[in-house]
């Protein structure tokens, strides 16, 4: 089972640029999201590919970030149209900042999101 956290900062093009620390890393790796929406990103929210390096391979899925109301953000990680991650974030200084866990705790834990 999966839990860390992360931060995102929106670049000027709509992408996003960012790390993430988890219960099986010893210190913060990066993670790249390339929008892919029809509508550029306002406020993170909208659809990218994030990419992150995990156990010395790329991994490549699909970002959903979906703004909930009251500065809450929902995300989930999809492979092939099925949740990998999800998490929950808000907005402080223009950095999207959360957490996130895998499916399994998620299920566990009772839906973060």
């Amino acid at each position: 089972m999966v839990l860390g956290s992360f931060y995102f900062q929106l670049t000027n093009n709509g992408n996003l640029l960012g790390e993430y620390i988890n219960n099986g890393l010893d210190s913060p790796m990066t993670e790249s999201a390339d929008f892919v929406g029809s509508i550029l990103a306002d406020n993170f929210v909208g659809t990218y590919r994030s990419t992150w390096l995990e156990n010395g391979n790329t991994e490549s899925v699909i970002l959903r970030i979906d703004n909930k109301g009251n500065n809450i953000f929902s995300l989930v990680w999809e492979d092939n149209n099925r949740p990998k991650f999800v998490g929950k974030g808000f907005l402080n200084n223009g950095i999207l900042i959360g957490m996130y866990c895998d499916i399994e705790l998620n299920e566990r834990i009772g839906n973060i999101i």
